[in-house]
């Protein structure tokens, strides 16, 4: 487990329980995760917010499982939109999301179900 994985898994420990927490947990113990390169990042809330709508949206149009947005999407609301936030990405096997630190708590995670892509071979 990297260091960055076991931040978010103390940090989570600390969490009240939600909606969200126990698949976050399950991801972070996983045997399977990593982190996504250039992570962690500073956002502004108003962009996260933005970008988690957003992602919100598109899920149910594609019917994708996800966890997570909604309650980040509660979270990020009650937080001033110029306010930055900490990102740290992460995916296993099953999943690829993000989780958000806000003055060193965590506020939330969007997650989505891998596997909606798919490859095919190039004819040219």
């Amino acid at each position: 487990m990297t260091s960055n994985i076991t931040l978010l898994a103390s940090m989570l420990a600390e969490h009240e329980q939600e909606d969200w927490t126990e698949a976050l947990a399950s991801v972070l113990a996983s045997p399977t995760v990593v982190e996504i390169g250039g992570y962690p990042r500073s956002d502004r809330v108003s962009f996260i917010l933005g970008r988690a709508r957003m992602r919100k949206e598109n899920s149910e149009r594609l019917r994708l499982r996800t966890f997570g947005l909604d309650c980040l999407i509660a979270a990020l609301g009650a937080l001033p939109p110029d306010a930055s936030l900490e990102n740290y990405a992460v995916k296993n096997d099953e999943y690829t999301g993000s989780c958000f630190v806000f003055d060193g708590r965590l506020v939330g995670c969007e997650f989505v179900a891998r596997g909606l892509a798919q490859t095919t071979p190039f004819h040219g």
